[in-house]
């Protein structure tokens, strides 16, 4: 059984009272409202089995508001909703005091995009965060809190694999071709120092998760190690197959080496087998490093006085009241504004009202692409969909900065698991369109996809599933103070 607020007793009153009855749209403004709250504190996955039951009742009540209905039956539809939709919050606003670790693990994998990087393990931990969620509901609190840890664990795990995939993927290419190259036969020596620069730069990932950037010295060195393997066993490699005499080897290592010096200015002879003139060269790169250390320190003198006069330029900004700071800023803040109208006045040039619908709410700019259609059940694209997405990139082009979210929405026919990854396949192939027509990285745009969550019309009518078929471009401006 699930724990549920008190019944909406007001509303099964205005039923039964002459002249009390409330208007239709007025009731569902007041569901719809609790939906808002609810999905403000994330009862859709906070509190799953309570927002999935809200959200059917109040399918239930639009299709029989659509139908011409207005008895008790409605009213007592659009009061389970209103009742589940509270219920939700009321469970979320718990979980999201009792799960506080799980949320913080699961939006540091976000941040470090475990959702793209390694999509099965972000799909497991949100499972397990889905399991302790609904042993909340049921009032099983310790069960939830033991599975709670579990979804954790997850989550970090998920972001630890994000993270090695971001920034040791290169270095673990290195090595399989290395291996390719036969560097365990050729070069065991560095191949054994790579691998150990690798399980070190692995474990200073799993020491600075918050902070990967902390070990970016281990990354590297491991990534120059893996380089070194391989090349010295692509170049032993070339002497075992007779494609080079080990005189040849020495004589271009040689060669290099005096490439080198000539190239900072130092004399260098033959130095194989010639630790005279070895000692010379590395005397001669001493001097050259002084010489730059100088440099850098009356650089660095040169810097401390720039700093003086700053602090002195700052001072005189005090006392004269930030007066010239606090111009700049609002200049600043009102050519953002007035760019971003501009933009927006653009892209609405572009779209007609059949192609697109551009929604803007503070932080965010929204293209519905209710031109874009896909065939029934498919995530393909049509070819006649080309204009509209380049209009869409040529959108998105304009605001180089922002983060994009390509949402994919479908009504609610069919069972919600198969509209779930339907809209994930669809916003999947819209986020690789763009990405291959704007050559983006990919970490810029993001897909996501709400099944038949977030409806903008009733499913009622053919009309009403078309609205509810779309894909949404959020393109995140940050301009939250910018509105109109």
């Amino acid at each position: 059984m699930r724990k549920l607020c008190g019944p909406r007793v007001w509303l099964i009153a205005a039923v039964c009272l002459p002249g009390a009855a409330l208007a239709a749209e007025d009731v569902f403004q007041a569901v719809m409202a609790s939906r808002a709250r609810a999905e403000a504190v994330e009862a859709a996955t906070l509190s799953p089995d309570n927002y999935a039951a809200a959200v059917k009742a109040l399918e239930r009540a639009r299709r029989a508001a659509g139908s011409g209905r207005t008895d008790a039956a409605l009213q007592a539809e659009i009061a389970k909703a209103d009742e589940m939709f509270r219920a939700a919050v009321t469970t979320a606003q718990v979980a999201q005091d009792s799960f506080a670790e799980v949320l913080r693990e699961r939006e540091a994998a976000r941040s470090a995009e475990a959702w793209r990087l390694v999509p099965d393990r972000w799909l497991k931990a949100g499972q397990d965060l889905g399991a302790a969620s609904r042993r909340l509901e049921d009032g099983e609190p310790e069960r939830a809190m033991e599975l709670a840890q579990i979804a954790a664990a997850s989550y970090r795990e998920a972001q630890l694999q994000a993270l090695r995939s971001r920034y040791l993927s290169p270095t673990r290419t290195l090595l399989i071709e290395a291996g390719r190259m036969k560097a365990d036969r050729y070069a065991p020596l560095t191949l054994a120092e790579a691998s150990a620069k690798l399980a070190a730069a692995e474990a200073a990932l799993a020491s600075n998760r918050a902070q990967p950037e902390r070990a970016a010295a281990e990354i590297e060195a491991a990534r120059l190690a893996a380089v070194h393997a391989l090349n010295v066993a692509t170049l032993v490699h070339r002497v075992e197959a007779g494609e080079q005499s080990v005189e040849e080897l020495v004589l271009s290592l040689e060669d290099s080496i005096r490439r080198m010096a000539g190239a900072a200015g130092l004399p260098a002879g033959s130095i194989a087998g010639n630790p005279e003139a070895t000692a010379a060269l590395i005397a001669a790169m001493g001097e050259l490093r002084a010489r730059a250390e100088g440099a850098e320190q009356e650089l660095g003198e040169r810097d401390r006085q720039l700093k003086g006069m700053e602090e002195e330029l700052r001072e005189l900004d005090a006392r004269l009241g930030g007066a010239t700071s606090e111009r700049d800023r609002l200049l600043m803040k009102q050519a953002a504004e007035q760019g971003l109208r501009e933009q927006i006045s653009t892209i609405e040039r572009q779209l007609s009202p059949d192609e697109a619908r551009v929604i803007q709410s503070p932080g965010k700019l929204v293209l519905s692409l209710n031109g874009l259609s896909f065939p029934p059940g498919s995530a393909q694209l049509k070819r006649d969909a080309t204009p509209l997405l380049r209009k869409a990139a040529q959108a998105i082009a304009m605001f180089p900065r922002a983060g994009i979210i390509v949402e994919g929405h479908t009504d609610s026919a069919g069972d919600a698991e198969s509209n779930q990854r339907l809209s994930e396949a669809r916003a999947l192939a819209v986020r690789n369109w763009l990405m291959n027509e704007l050559g983006l990285p990919p970490g810029r745009l993001q897909a996501l996809g709400h099944g038949e969550s977030r409806p903008v019309a009733s499913n009622d009518s053919s009309a009403g599933r078309k609205q509810n078929r779309r894909i949404d471009i959020v393109i995140q401006t940050g301009t939250g103070d910018a509105a109109i």
